[in-house]
């Protein structure tokens, strides 16, 4: 892809591989679907979530750099309430099972959640939300600030990292993060 247009809110194609051939600066999406900024790729489970969605929206493919790295840039996590389906899982990909991400480098990222009363859980990373029996490899994160706002009774915890709010289980070679910065009420 030399645009982001081709991966930005995939709900579809959640298998393919995807090689990004340029870097991208994602500062455009800040004011995308209404002011919630970058939709994630895979971004929701229809089992856990009902409330008449279908289908499993999980991201199973590659996603990958060129060779050297391709940098993503100015990424804005900011979803409000509204965001409805894809609040609890905010990073580049939102839920990754079997998923390989590789050669990427993100730069100035800005997480900042809605505080929602109804959201149960949240995951909160840079590259991922929530990944399981994926593969990391080569990646980097830097300058990633990451606020979280008093989420009131409803939320039962949040899950956060610069590069995945939950890396369940999977491999990972070569990975880094530096000048990272996370804010907010419980945050330690």
């Amino acid at each position: 892809y030399d645009d982001t247009a081709g991966v930005h809110g995939r709900e579809d194609s959640l298998a393919q591989s995807y090689l990004l051939g340029s870097d991208f600066d994602l500062a455009p999406y800040a004011s995308a679907f209404g002011g919630n900024g970058w939709k994630p790729i895979g971004n929701y489970d229809a089992s856990y979530y009902g409330a008449g969605l279908t289908g499993r929206h999980i991201f199973t493919g590659t996603l990958m750099g060129r060779t050297g790295g391709s940098t993503l840039s100015n990424l804005s996590l900011t979803p409000t309430a509204g965001a409805d389906r894809w609040v609890g899982y905010v990073a580049l990909v939102g839920r990754a099972r079997n998923a390989t991400l590789s050669d990427l480098n993100l730069q100035n990222v800005t997480v900042a959640p809605h505080p929602s009363d109804s959201l149960g859980a949240l995951y909160a990373g840079g590259f991922t939300a929530y990944s399981s029996l994926g593969t990391f490899r080569n990646l980097n994160a830097s300058q990633i600030a990451m606020t979280f706002p008093n989420f009131g009774s409803g939320t039962k915890f949040v899950l956060a990292g610069a590069l995945a709010g939950d890396f369940a289980t999977g491999t990972a070679d070569n990975i880094r993060a530096t000048n990272i910065s996370l804010n907010g009420p419980g945050v330690a």
